[in-house]
């Protein structure tokens, strides 16, 4: 089981905020998540010409652009075509309501949703001494006791680690992501906000994952902690170059040997999605809809499903050259 944050990570990166109060123990509920510093230099182009696609017939043009939760605080990508598409658009569509993740209510179904049932036994005293010992070092480089998470289930750790594994260098900050600006600029220009998933239906899905599947996410998030940043380098250098092909090779490879989990937070979404685009065809309008990158590229991406629906997909800024 590889890195399957990403593909719920607007989500994810909500619940990081109280991730202390998953936890049962009282001298957690104020931790925050901090990372080890990196002297890793920053290697992605600060100048980005991410690859966008349209779908349009006479009276309705959907362009599909795919965007990173995470972005360093001085690359310019907003500009050019994307930003031409986006201000023709009367309509801004992203996965989630952003703001909705962030209420009360939600973020307390959201943590619902990851609190172990106070019967079972605690994951942590399922895993090896040896796993045990690589969870707990993991707990304490990112600033949180070992104990912290003894009151949830495993994939919230996983998620934790995941992305401070990301967040260490120090280069990325979720507040400059992609859809951050995108949802800022549309309030200022007064477009209509529309969302294709609730911010609890998709956390939810990893409480699909069987408790064993739950206990190897943690590991291998625990494992790629140490690579992620130099991981996401890679990957958000080909989104800037624009380079689909190479994105989508990168995303192929996350679900190596898991067809089940593959099929829940990419395929059925990227089915869910383009019923939603055929739908949203049938009314006049020009629409900007900003998806997580990992669903716009490789095997089994939205475009796929739109042309097995007979739809005609282009793509409107050029692509790569190698």
């Amino acid at each position: 089981m590889r890195k399957y944050w990403r593909f719920v990570t607007l989500t994810a990166l909500a619940l990081l905020q109280p991730t202390a109060t998953l936890a049962r123990e009282p001298a957690v509920q104020q931790a925050t998540v901090t990372a080890p510093a990196s002297a890793a230099p920053q290697a992605v182009p600060n100048l980005a010409h991410p690859a966008m696609w349209k779908v349009s017939d006479d009276d309705t043009t959907i362009y599909l652009f795919g965007t990173v939760h995470m972005l360093p605080a001085n690359m310019q990508w907003f500009d050019g075509a994307i930003k031409r598409a986006f201000d023709e658009s009367d309509t801004l569509v992203t996965e989630i309501d952003k703001s909705d993740a962030e209420s009360p209510d939600v973020r307390n179904a959201m943590i619902a949703l990851g609190r172990a049932d106070p019967q079972a036994k605690p994951f942590s005293q399922q895993l090896s001494p040896a796993q045990l010992k690589r969870y707990q070092a993991a707990l304490t480089s990112i600033g949180l006791p070992a104990f912290a998470f003894e009151g949830t289930k495993a994939w919230v750790p996983a998620i934790v680690i995941s992305m401070a594994g990301v967040m260490k260098s120090g280069n990325y900050d979720p507040a400059k992501g992609a859809d951050n600006q995108l949802m800022l600029e549309a309030s200022l220009s007064n477009k209509t906000l529309d969302h294709l998933e609730t911010p609890v239906g998709q956390i939810s899905l990893f409480n699909q994952l069987s408790p064993a599947d739950q206990r190897q996410f943690l590991m291998t998030s625990i494992d790629a902690m140490n690579h992620n940043a130099t991981t996401f380098d890679t990957m958000l250098t080909a989104w800037a170059n624009g380079d689909d092909e190479r994105l989508g090779s990168f995303f192929n490879t996350e679900f190596i040997g898991s067809t089940n989990l593959r099929n829940l937070l990419l395929v059925n979404r990227n089915r869910n999605w383009a019923s939603w685009i055929e739908r949203r065809m049938a009314q006049p309008g020009t629409v900007f809809m900003a998806v997580g990158a990992g669903h716009l590229v490789g095997q089994d991406k939205v475009q796929d499903f739109l042309v097995g629906r007979g739809m005609r997909v282009h793509r409107v800024t050029p692509p790569t050259r190698h």
